[in-house]
């Protein structure tokens, strides 16, 4: 008899609990927020704006060299996603189409013939010759 009891008291308490969950998530579901829609506007397009890169030594302008090997390059034929792998003293870098190599050459354009960097003003043209 005294197992009876015990495993009605077991069997209270878990109905008891299952009891205070499922009311803990109908009150969830009760509550769940509302989202309302966020008008963000409409967005024009990319603005590009030119950056002038710092020039920490006005003397480096004047006596600027590229000291780069072309070593690879990608063409987007949308133009938008282009880029070229240059090398100097064993390190090779990475450029994008409007992105600065070491905070001083631009690159302008890449083509299958020629890759254009600017820098303060000086263009520097590069004959294209990576698999030829």
């Amino acid at each position: 008899m005294d197992f009876i009891k015990t495993k009605k008291i077991t069997f209270s308490i878990f109905s008891i609990l299952v009891l205070a969950l499922l009311f803990s998530l109908a009150k969830t579901i009760m509550n769940y927020p509302k989202i309302n829609s966020i008008e963000l506007g409409k967005i024009n397009g990319v603005v590009e704006t030119e950056t002038q890169p710092q020039n920490y030594n006005d003397d480096v302008v004047d006596d600027a060299t590229f000291e780069y090997e072309l070593i690879g390059y990608r063409v987007d034929t949308m133009g938008a996603n282009s880029s070229v792998v240059v090398k100097k003293n064993n390190e090779e870098y990475v450029v994008q189409v409007g992105d600065l190599l070491e905070n001083k050459y631009k690159l302008l354009s890449v083509s299958e013939k020629q890759v254009i960097f600017d820098y303060s003003g000086r263009i520097f043209e590069l004959e294209n010759l990576v698999g030829k």
